[in-house]
């Protein structure tokens, strides 16, 4: 990636950028780092949320929603990794907007960016719950709320990941908008009730653990309900 380029995506200088360009060609917009982060993952990176804005209403600025960098990571995954709620937000809107003009309206493209994997198959969902960005976190879910069922690569849920670091506030918002169906697994066949019990005690931890346990009651009922179903 050309310096100056990186440097206006860092510094957030939309402007300086389309000066830039203009005298060096468009081919800039393709241009990566080392580690094939593309303009929006340096800008999602330091949070410069207005230009972002102005990048993704240029016809060359949305494709770079949709790439990674090296481990898959796309700018949403950065986003949500750095915990910026505004951006994630902008990246979310845009996804939205262009749903709505794909043929036949069969494709959400919202729901495909947020689901999105990199290559340890973690979603935006798994970053938040890592960082402990509850409002990245509710954000994501409010907008659809089956990414609690996806599992990483190491078998992780987020609501593993979230009782596993004592995040209580986080653990609440996942068990109140999640399904029965959603997932509570984790590495080497724990659930995220193994990890609340192995946490130190917390404020709200009998209350948590008490929900977490009756969601793996509750989902082992209705399996057992099922398989009795068939028999």
């Amino acid at each position: 990636m050309h310096p100056k380029v990186y440097e206006a995506a860092k510094l957030g200088d939309f402007e300086n950028l389309m000066t830039i360009i203009s005298v060096n060609g468009e081919d800039l917009f393709h241009q990566t780092t080392p580690k094939h982060n593309n303009i929006l993952h340096i800008a999602a990176q330091y949070q410069q949320v207005n230009f972002i804005k102005n990048l993704l209403h240029c016809p060359l600025g949305p494709p770079l929603l949709w790439q990674g960098n090296y481990k898959g990571d796309t700018p949403l995954h950065v986003a949500a990794k750095v915990g910026s709620c505004r951006v994630v937000q902008v990246f979310i809107d845009l996804a939205k907007s262009m749903h709505r003009v794909v043929q036949n309206g069969q494709v959400d493209l919202c729901k495909e960016l947020l689901r999105k994997p990199n290559s340890n198959k973690d979603t935006t969902l798994h970053y938040a719950v890592r960082g402990g960005h509850v409002g990245v976190l509710k954000l994501l879910i409010e907008e659809d709320s089956q990414l609690c069922d996806i599992t990483n690569a190491a078998d992780e849920s987020p609501l593993y990941l979230a009782a596993n670091r004592g995040l209580s506030h986080a653990i609440e918002i996942i068990l109140g908008a999640s399904s029965l169906s959603s997932s509570h697994r984790g590495p080497k066949g724990l659930t995220a009730l193994h990890a609340t019990i192995f946490r130190p005690p917390m404020g709200k931890y009998h209350r948590i653990l008490s929900a977490v346990n009756q969601v793996l009651t509750e989902s082992l009922s209705l399996s057992l309900s099922l398989s009795q179903g068939f028999s």
